[in-house]
This record gives structure tokens, C-alpha cells and sequence, in this order.
């Protein structure tokens, strides 16, 4: 279709909107103005295969957030749009092309938009926008929503578009397809992901849905007629500081301030044969590595007063996991006017150099064979605990910043083997802080709550009692071979639930595409032990693998 016919195309579907979905909007817009009150999000999806009308409802609906919120922040105000989708695609394009007409036709003030394909998620980890714009009609990949939903800050909008239903519920999306194995082709992977999905949407509040096909809405969500009080952060910095006031003043959250001050001990050096460690915890979303970088550059500064150089050694399992620390460190350097230049590798800073400092990243198994002042390890649970405490050994003041709950699971290793074996140790001085208060919107977040319980980001073990203690001693357990569609239901999702979370803890790497996976994979089986009393204890996810020729089987026998 040539640009003359996406202007008439848009110009014709611009004069008039369904009426259900113009009542939508009055609904939402009274929402979006309570939710920038609250510092909350919501959320929009749009149902249906009428791609053009769907994109055309789409623009109109950003162009109108866009002036709701003007009209509580001011005129001046900016909105910041990420619009997700699939180039691979044609119809996709399509969409996203509408929707940008209609975006020219409309002209929004202050509104700038950026289109990126949405197999680049991971590059969006640590940014923060007004509006994201998911096109899931091709493909629902977990991970993708566990890395997006958290970058849209407090009185923002989320916008999911989807297929028609029915029809969405008969066809694979493009990850389902890599589901499919020889021995069980894509006619076996099921759809039970997906109605889970459709479940929690319908669920969670903060949400509206509109079916563009049927003209009419799925949902609406309605505000408490109670007055809003304004959502306000009560930043209170102590006054026996050693960091420049300057550093504090960055802080968004009282969680950085409360980890800005106890990295001030850090500035003493520990006693003969002591080492310090500052152990970090947090759910994603709250901040951790940019306090981390605000907290490195304030050791920085208070150290070169009586040290001729500093230099700061930084770890991760991948560049792309500092990053946060790197920027709000570049941004603590500036604000303390040091001169500094930036090194980078592929498109990640991996080294800041002052003339008398250096903040450098290098890969973990390569920090104990190194010397610095100080060792920041970020996304700690995600290295083995040997690696872990080979750093601990090689240094004398060490941070560990680790995800509680997050899209990649939270590393029983780290928060059993090695805190114990820290707190253990006599000659170590450990400080513990746990993070809360989420930086980009407020605590009671409904779209926060809707992610999390979706992808069961938070799912625990069951707690278990002296019955199911003695259940376990005494070997009586009940063999459980799940029915998947009754544990992705109402009533049997406590259990799925206990089973997740067992996963979530026990394995860093676990991620959100797992839970889709054990939903819909024909060639994965799930098993679990209950004890009588009725708490899972173990969890079990076989796969199906083969056929492996003789040859390759007797190697692999052979070790």
C-alpha cells in the first residue's frame, strides 16, 4: 500500500470511532488521570483481527493520553512512546504503519515514539518510557513481557494488541512453534498458555479491553469514587553523611538513600584480615544497580582523598547486566564535575577512566586474579557459588546485588550456600539490605501485580509444616501426575503455584518462556511429590529427547 493510501485509508477510519470504544475512552481517560495521581499504570488491549480500524483506534488513543496528561502535568510535558512489534512480519508492518499515519493526522503535541523489533527486548532492560505498545498478534513470548511491562514509569499506559480470541486459540505463535519436535509435531503443542493469559487479563484490575471485531468492550475498569490523595515521595537524607549531599540528591527512592548510607562504611578500610561484604537484594524495577552506581562513585571520591589512585573492578554474567550501574555512575561523576572518559565494547560501556580512578567491567572468572579497591558484583545469583567465593576471597570490600524476584528467577545457591557460608564466617562484616519501594511508579501498582502473578514472578514454595516434616522423614508422599489445563485454572493454580516457585528459587536461569513451555509443550511432562497434608515438595519437568542414532548413544555411554 503506497503513503496516498494510508493517508485516505486513515483519514476515512479517523472521522468516526465506534461509540462502545468512544465510552472506553471516557472511562480510561478518568483512569489515566487517577493513575497519574497515584503514580500508577494502566493498561489497554485491544482484541481483533481488523488491522486497520485496531491501529487507527490505537493512534487515537495515544494522541488522547497525551493530552489527559498535559492536562494534569502542563503543557510542556513529554511522552515517550515504545512501539513493539514483528518486521519479520507483513502484517505487522502494516499495523505499525497505520498507527503511525494516524499519529501524522492527528499530530499529538510532545509525543515522540521509537519503533524497535520486539526480539531486541533485552536492549530496553533499565529504560524507562510513557507508553509501551506491545503487537503480540504473531508471537506471546514470555520474556518479552517480563522485560517490557517494568520500563513504563507511574501514570503510564501499557497497550497489548492481540488476536481475535477464537482464532488466536486455533493457531501457534511463532514461539510455540520451536515447541515442536519431530516425535511430536505442531498439531500436538497445546494451548494452555495462552488461556491463562486471557484469564489474568480478565482478572487484574487497572486493565480495559476492547474487542475491535465485535465493537464492543471485553472490560472496563472502573475508579474508586474515594478522593485520590497524590502520590507523593518523602525523601529523607541523614545528616551525618560522608558521600556528597550532591549523590544523595540523586536518589529517587528512600531504599537508594538507606544503601547510600550504609556504603559510606566501605570508605574505612576493614581491619588485618577482615573483609567487608554489602549484600543487595531487590525485585526488579527497584533500583539496585543504579544505586550501586551511585554508591561506587561516592567510594570513588572519598577514597582518592587519601589514595593516589582508585580502582573499581565491576562483574556480571553479561555487560548488558551493568549497564544501569555504568549510566547512573557517568551521571555521579558529572555531578561532582570529574573529568572522565568512557570506554566501550559492542555498544556496552565496559570501562569509565578518570585520570585517577577507573570503574571497569571484566568477566567474573577473571576479578580474583585482579586487584581493586573495591568489587561490585551485579546479578550475583546468576554465578556459581564457587565463583562467588573465590571473589569473596581475593577481596577486602566486596558488593553481591542480586534479583529477588525478577523475569530470570532469584538463585537458591546464592541466598542459601553462600549467605550462610558468609554470615557464617567470623572475619567477614556483612551488611544485608532488602530493596521495596519500586523506582518507576508506586507500590500498589496494579499492572506490577498483573505481570508478576501472570508470569509467576513471585511464586514461592509452600510453607511447609510439622506434618509435612514428618510426611518427608517418614517417605509419605502422594505421586502427582498434573491435567496442565486444571492447574492453569482457578481452582488449581495454588498448586502450580507451590510447583513454580520451587523452580524459581532452586534455579536462577529459570524464566517466564519455562512456564509457557511446561503449559504447551507436547514433549514436556510434569510430575510432583505432595505430601498428605497437600504441599508440593518436589518438582519434576521431564523433556522428551531423541532418537539419538546407536552410535552417538554408545559414545555418550562411554562418557
Amino acid at each position: 500500500m503506497s503513503g496516498k493510501d494510508f493517508k485516505e485509508l486513515v483519514k476515512a477510519l479517523s472521522k468516526s470511532a465506534p461509540s462502545s470504544y468512544i465510552r472506553l475512552l471516557k472511562s480510561l481517560r478518568r483512569s489515566v488521570r487517577s493513575a497519574i495521581l497515584k503514580n500508577e499504570r494502566r493498561m489497554v488491549v485491544l482484541v481483533g483481527d481488523v488491522y486497520d480500524l485496531k491501529s487507527v483506534l490505537l493512534g487515537r488513543t495515544i494522541a488522547l493520553y497525551s493530552k489527559w496528561v498535559r492536562e494534569v502535568k502542563g503543557d510542556n510535558v513529554k511522552v515517550k512512546v515504545l512501539y513493539m512489534f514483528n518486521p519479520d512480519f507483513p502484517e505487522s508492518r502494516f499495523r505499525r504503519e497505520v498507527f503511525s499515519e494516524t499519529l501524522k493526522v492527528r499530530k499529538p503535541k510532545n509525543v515522540t515514539v521509537e519503533y524497535s523489533p520486539i526480539q531486541e527486548s533485552e536492549r530496553y532492560l533499565g529504560t524507562t518510557y510513557d507508553v509501551l505498545v506491545l503487537d503480540l498478534h504473531e508471537n506471546l513470548k514470555p520474556n518479552d513481557l517480563g522485560r517490557l511491562i517494568g520500563i513504563v514509569r507511574g501514570g503510564g499506559l501499557v497497550v497489548l494488541q492481540l488476536p481475535n480470541w477464537d482464532s488466536w486459540l486455533k493457531k501457534l505463535t511463532v514461539f510455540q512453534r520451536t515447541l515442536a519436535t519431530p516425535q511430536h509435531p505442531e498439531s500436538e503443542v497445546r494451548q494452555v498458555f495462552k488461556k491463562w493469559f486471557i484469564r489474568k487479563l480478565m482478572e487484574h484490575n487497572g486493565i480495559f479491553i476492547y474487542d475491535v471485531d465485535a465493537k464492543r468492550t471485553l472490560k472496563l475498569y472502573k475508579e474508586e469514587k474515594s478522593t485520590v490523595q497524590p502520590f507523593e515521595r518523602k525523601l529523607e537524607i541523614p545528616t551525618d553523611i560522608r558521600f556528597p549531599k550532591e549523590l544523595y540528591d540523586l536518589a529517587l527512592t528512600q531504599d537508594q538513600i538507606e544503601v547510600l548510607k550504609l556504603a559510606e562504611s566501605f570508605i574505612d578500610k576493614p581491619k588485618r584480615e577482615r573483609r567487608k561484604v554489602f549484600v543487595l537484594i531487590a525485585d526488579r524495577g527497584r533500583g539496585k544497580s543504579c544505586a550501586l552506581g551511585i554508591a561506587i562513585v561516592g567510594l570513588v571520591w572519598e577514597l582518592l582523598k587519601f589514595k593516589n589512585r582508585v580502582r573499581v573492578l565491576v562483574t556480571a554474567p553479561n555487560p548488558i547486566n551493568v549497564q544501569p550501574l555504568f549510566q547512573l555512575a557517568i551521571k555521579s561523576l558529572e555531578t561532582l564535575k570529574l573529568r572522565f572518559k568512557v570506554f566501550e565494547r559492542r555498544g556496552k560501556v565496559i570501562e569509565v577512566k578518570g585520570e585517577r580512578f577507573s570503574i571497569e567491567y571484566w568477566d567474573p572468572i577473571d576479578i580474583p586474579k585482579l586487584k581493586g579497591d573495591i568489587v561490585a558484583v551485579d546479578e550475583a545469583a546468576a554465578l556459581q557459588v564457587p565463583m562467588l567465593h573465590s571473589i569473596n576471597r581475593s577481596h577486602n570490600r566486596v558488593f553481591y546485588s542480586s534479583t529477588i524476584h525478577g523475569y530470570e528467577g532469584a538463585g537458591r545457591g546464592f541466598s542459601i550456600r553462600f549467605l550462610k557460608a558468609l554470615k557464617d564466617d567470623p572475619k567477614i562484616d556483612i551488611i544485608e539490605y532488602e530493596m521495596e519501594e519500586p523506582i518507576r511508579y508506586s507500590r500498589n501498582d496494579p499492572i506490577e501485580k498483573w505481570q508478576f502473578d501472570t508470569l509467576l514472578l513471585d511464586a514461592e514454595p509452600a510453607k511447609l509444616t510439622s506434618e509435612d516434616l514428618e510426611d518427608i522423614s517418614k517417605g509419605r508422599f502422594e505421586y502427582l501426575k498434573p491435567d496442565l489445563e486444571k492447574w492453569f485454572s482457578r481452582e488449581g493454580e495454588h498448586e502450580l503455584k507451590s510447583f513454580f516457585g520451587i523452580y524459581v528459587l532452586a534455579h536462577y536461569r529459570n524464566e517466564p518462556d519455562d512456564l509457557a513451555m511446561m503449559a504447551d509443550a507436547p514433549h514436556h511432562t510434569i510430575r510432583a511429590l505432595k505430601t498428605k497434608s497437600g504441599s508440593i515438595v518436589c518438582s519434576v519437568q521431564l523433556a522428551e529427547e531423541g532418537p539419538i542414532p546407536d552410535e552417538i548413544l554408545d559414545d555418550l555411554l562411554k562418557g
